[in-house]
């Protein structure tokens, strides 16, 4: 996926981000060829840059998708849940985020963790 990829598919939820405070999330598999965190770092940081996002953060695992048990991704959402000023979680596509869930299925499992 590319920056044009992101931005196209944003446009229909939100026009203007500008000033927004956002931390970048990356995640590839063991197994993942196709993809590295730090090529879905530059295109995430290429669209904040586009949209005059400010990245706070940035986490990255080499995990499955599979579990919400990853290091970093309960460090961020801890960060998100606790600092109260990050209005954007940003991935390059929903499944480096999870595989097997939606959205409001891990707010539920982590409502579990808390």
């Amino acid at each position: 996926m590319n920056t044009q990829d992101i931005s196209s598919k944003s446009e229909t939820i939100v026009s203007d981000l500008e000033g927004y405070n956002a931390v970048l999330y990356a995640r590839v598999s063991t197994d993942d060829k196709e993809q590295t965190c730090e090529t879905q770092i530059r295109n995430m940081k290429a669209w904040c840059k586009q949209k005059g996002v400010n990245i706070v953060d940035i986490y990255q695992d080499e995990q499955t998708g599979k579990t919400l048990m990853r290091e970093n991704f309960l460090a961020m959402m801890g960060r998100i849940l606790v600092g109260g000023d990050i209005q954007i979680l940003l991935v390059n596509e929903q499944s480096r985020l999870t595989r097997d869930m939606k959205l409001e299925e891990i707010k539920e499992k982590l409502k579990l963790l808390d």
